[in-house]
Formats: structure tokens, sequence, C-alpha cells
């Protein structure tokens, strides 16, 4: 699986996760340690994702530059 598709798939799961959170929390079946959980588990989904992305970038600046010799 391409990385681009992973990271696509991870940033619309992330924001579903938002918005389900809020939602949550909005009617009161969210609330204590579960919406901590929450919350890192989102966060650690986003922080995923950036370290994807970065990775990829680095990546592709390494292909387009010459071979020091």
């Amino acid at each position: 699986m391409p990385v681009a598709s992973v990271m696509r798939g991870l940033k619309v799961t992330s924001w579903t996760l938002v918005a389900l959170g809020l939602l949550l929390l909005a009617t009161g079946l969210l609330s204590g340690t579960w919406a901590w959980v929450y919350i890192a588990v989102v966060m650690a989904m986003s922080i995923t994702e950036w370290v994807l992305r970065d990775r990829e970038e680095i990546r592709q600046e390494r292909a387009h530059q010459p071979h020091a010799e």
C-alpha cells in the first residue's frame, strides 16, 4: 500500500474521529477517562500521519538529488 494512501486514510479517519468525539462529548456519552483515551488515540494518529508525511518528503528530496561522490 503506497504511503500516500496510508496518510490519506489516517487523515480522514482522524477527522472522522474528531467529529464523532465532539458529538459524543456533546451528548454526554464520552466523559472522564475515556475522553482522555479518545484524545490520545486521535493525537497518536495525527502524529503518525505527520511523521509519514515528513519521511515521504525527505525520501522524495533525496530521489531528486544527484549522488555525491
